[in-house]
């Protein structure tokens, strides 16, 4: 019996039904329904009862559960004890980001002070980035939205919090607009670059609340490239947005403010609280939120020869 199978058996427990649970653990529910099988067999007890459509524990099941998770938080411990022990002297930073724009950015800037060390991102579920910090898999997450940590083992602070811009080609009915109502965008083609399943996820709670949907969802490496050609919305921050139009990248293309006051992008970095007493990630974390309050103060992200970081906060590396 493994960690991750006691694991897959406390996460059935907390949801109470196998297609929950499956999707929870990004796994298909036949193979959840066999990790089940194989630990009761090895076990010789039955964990679960149905009743309905739900799962109840039974009272091996409920011994299982307690005992299952006083035995994942030790070993959470030490994968954190033995991680800590192995990156003494880390040269990398390890991160999870569901909003690209921006973050390369910051990473470039950063590297610009600290040019010998590295970025790890890591391609994952955002359920997934969380275990991830939990283990000591992971530096910090950057996020959409803020992470309840029920442990209380994770911190999660709002860095930026920004307007949303469509951007459209020049000859689209709405190009003339200065801000435009989600609602008007109804049944229109969405244009994301990959990746995006956050995304994704995020813009399709904006056009609901407006009472508006998505018509299309088209993802491609070369978004305005798609814009120029085909029509279609990218949705961009602020910040992003004006630092295009300052390089003067959208040629042919034009950006909409969106009028609704819920159309805002918030930005959320997540850490495991000791993180911050880690030389490396508590200096990034300073450098994150100092670079962010200097973005919503400009609503642009700034130049690297136009950075200085405040109070020296990543000065202290040296």
């Amino acid at each position: 019996m493994e960690i991750k199978q006691i694991m897959y058996i406390l996460t059935l427990a907390d949801e109470g039904n196998m297609i929950r649970a499956a999707e929870k653990l990004n796994i298909s529910q036949p193979a959840l329904s066999q990790t089940l099988r194989q630990i009761q067999e090895e076990l010789g007890l039955r964990l679960f009862v149905k009743i309905g459509r739900s799962l109840e524990l039974t009272e091996d099941g409920r011994f299982f559960y307690v005992k299952g998770n006083e035995l994942v938080e030790k070993a959470e411990e030490f994968y954190y004890l033995m991680d800590r022990r192995r990156n003494q002297n880390q040269t990398h930073l390890r991160y999870y980001t569901e909003f690209m724009n921006g973050t390369d950015e910051t990473i470039k800037i950063f590297q610009h002070f600290f040019p010998d060390i590295s970025f790890e991102r890591s391609y994952c579920s955002s359920w997934q980035a969380q275990r991830k910090l939990k283990y000591g898999e992971l530096d910090l997450m950057l996020s959409l939205n803020h992470i309840e940590d029920p442990d209380k083992d994770l911190m999660s602070e709002k860095l930026l919090e920004e307007s949303i811009y469509a951007i459209v080609n020049n000859k689209n009915q709405y190009s003339n607009d200065k801000v435009i109502p989600v609602a008007l965008l109804d049944g229109e083609t969405l244009v994301l670059h990959p990746n995006t399943e956050a995304l994704v996820e995020y813009f399709t709670s904006i056009f609901t609340k407006a009472g508006a949907h998505i018509g299309n969802i088209y993802e491609t490496h070369e978004p305005y490239e798609y814009l120029e050609e085909n029509g279609g919305f990218l949705f961009l921050p602020e910040s992003t947005y004006k630092s295009f139009v300052r390089s003067k990248k959208l040629g042919n293309l034009v950006g909409l403010k969106l009028q609704d006051s819920f159309c805002k992008k918030k930005l959320y970095l997540t850490y495991r609280e000791s993180s911050e007493k880690d030389t490396l990630p508590h200096a990034f974390f300073s450098f994150l939120r100092s670079y962010y309050r200097l973005c919503a103060k400009e609503s642009l992200l700034p130049d690297i020869d136009r950075f200085t970081p405040e109070d020296g906060c990543i000065l202290k590396l040296k």
